[in-house]
């Protein structure tokens, strides 16, 4: 995995489809949803954004909340399972990457609704998750081929992608 300087730390570059986030949105509240390491969390901060970050694992949050304070910047921190979640809040952009996977079908359904609940009018969801015809059937649940973007169906989907390695 490349590395990328930001600020006086590095991190492991973003996919793609975060760094596209900049061509709609400078600024705003961000959800990151099991951020891991916070690599997004991390980025979309340092390019102005206020990012909270939900992980279940605290090892994860500790460098997270580490590498934050070695850039100086802010990052709200939550440590909980995404199933468990809740907000009131509204967010600008709400991140899902390589976690929707992890879930059953029906925490998965519940996870795109709060999902789509939790957005602000005129805010991105960035959802980068496995279908069933890019991966074995080793997860707890594959999307069907265009079964996410049916989730949206009443949205505007400024970009979408199902091929195997898509950013």
């Amino acid at each position: 995995m490349k590395k990328i300087p930001i600020g006086n730390i590095e991190i492991t570059e973003p996919r793609q489809i975060v760094y596209d986030i900049l061509k709609y949105k400078n600024s705003g509240k961000v959800l990151d949803l099991s951020a891991g390491y916070g690599n997004h969390s991390l980025f979309l901060t340092y390019k102005g954004f206020e990012v909270t970050a939900v992980e279940a694992e605290e090892k994860a949050l500790k460098y997270l909340e580490g590498q934050a304070n070695k850039l100086g910047v802010k990052i709200s921190t939550i440590r909980q399972d995404i199933k468990k979640f809740e907000s009131k809040r509204k967010y600008d952009v709400v991140i899902a990457t390589m976690v929707l996977h992890f879930l059953s079908e029906k925490d998965t359904e519940d996870m795109m609704k709060k999902i789509r609940d939790w957005t602000a009018v005129g805010g991105i969801n960035v959802i980068c998750a496995y279908t069933n015809q890019n991966i074995a059937n080793l997860r707890s649940y594959l999307f069907k081929v265009n079964e996410l973007k049916e989730y949206y169906s009443d949205w505007e989907i400024l970009e979408y992608d199902e091929s195997l390695g898509a950013p």
